[in-house]
């Protein structure tokens, strides 16, 4: 704490001086300095308040990783432990086990036979008749959830507390468990088939994405499941990874500014009928550049007139600095 505190007091005056020179050589990031410390005093309680909790978290994920990295306050284990207690685990036999992947498999075979004829219809862009595009594609999606995560759970139970012979799972659960995690590949594809048709007519919304995401992390998790019949790799850590990795990147993908920039490209294009702005509205930063090169392009009068009447004075936006984000303070620059 004391190393903290020196260091603290020496990069004080280094980071003022650094500071004044950024502020000349920018005029963005002088006024966000400007109104960063002209709020500070103001919003000083509210800034505390904030990063109380974050203190908090942080000092115990550092605790978790430093005391696992450095194996201090954790409880180790020896190969030999981990592998004795697996193998107390397996105790369900491998008879009961296969014939359950059996049964349940035989279920997805009939159903996929039963809707032989539409179920790979959206692949090829014909709607059911009797449906709108948005029924077709909210139909069976929650029920498609709950089934990849019985199904997760099946497979993994299986993995878990079945017997093995020499050290190694029965050929047939290796069969009907790819079997299994095919089928479900499968019914996350058609989903995803429908939710593509939807989008193709009436574009993208925060919702249609987060759903499509879902779809392709349920995809991955089943498709590492499969690796994980014909090779040894730590499951658990494999999945952890895969969803730590589609998380990231849907964190840093800018959504907002992706489903802007899609639905004004295709209804520049002609591909899309209308363009709902009202759905731009809460995420005005993220949605200006494409708004503003429509409002340059369009020849709708009442079009651009809305367009003005809401992201012409976007500057003028008076939100506290802790609540404002980085492309914020890239519109500032910018108007319409």
């Amino acid at each position: 704490m004391l190393a903290v505190g020196v260091g603290i007091l020496v990069a004080v005056p280094l980071v003022l001086l650094v500071g004044a020179l950024l502020t000349k050589a920018d005029v963005t990031f002088a006024r966000m300095v400007q109104k960063m410390t002209a709020e500070f005093g103001e919003h000083l309680l509210i800034i505390l308040l904030r990063l109380l909790p974050a203190w908090l978290i942080g000092c115990y994920f550092f605790g978790m990783l430093y005391g696992n990295l450095q194996k201090r306050g954790v409880a180790t284990r020896s190969k030999e432990q981990v592998d004795t207690g697996r193998e107390r685990r397996r105790r369900l036999p491998a008879a009961m086990t296969v014939t359950i992947l059996v049964l349940l498999s035989g279920v997805y075979v009939l159903f996929f036979a039963a809707q032989a004829a539409t179920l790979f219809s959206a692949f090829t862009g014909v709607r059911p008749e009797g449906l709108t595009y948005a029924e077709y594609a909210r139909q069976g999606f929650f029920e498609l959830c709950e089934v990849a995560t019985i199904n997760l759970f099946v497979l993994g139970g299986v993995r878990l507390f079945t017997k093995r012979m020499e050290g190694r799972p029965v050929r047939p659960m290796i069969v009907f468990s790819v079997l299994i995690s095919a089928e479900t590949l499968l019914l996350i594809a058609t989903a995803l088939s429908k939710m593509v048709l939807y989008i193709q007519q009436y574009g993208l919304t925060l919702l249609r994405v987060y759903t499509s995401w879902f779809m392709v992390l349920l995809f991955v998790v089943f498709s590492i499941v499969i690796v994980a019949q014909f090779r040894t790799i730590n499951l658990a850590k494999a999945l952890v990874i895969a969803f730590s990795a589609c998380f990231l990147i849907l964190c840093y993908s800018n959504v907002d500014g992706l489903i802007a920039r899609y639905n004004i490209d295709r209804y520049m294009d002609g591909t899309l009928n209308a363009v709902d702005l009202s759905a731009l509205y809460t995420t005005p930063e993220a949605s200006f550049p494409y708004v503003k090169a429509l409002y340059q392009q369009t020849d709708d009068p009442d079009l651009r007139e809305e367009i003005y009447r809401y992201w012409g004075d976007i500057q003028d936006d008076n939100r506290p600095f802790y609540e404002q984000n980085l492309e914020h303070f890239l519109v500032q620059k910018d108007t319409i």
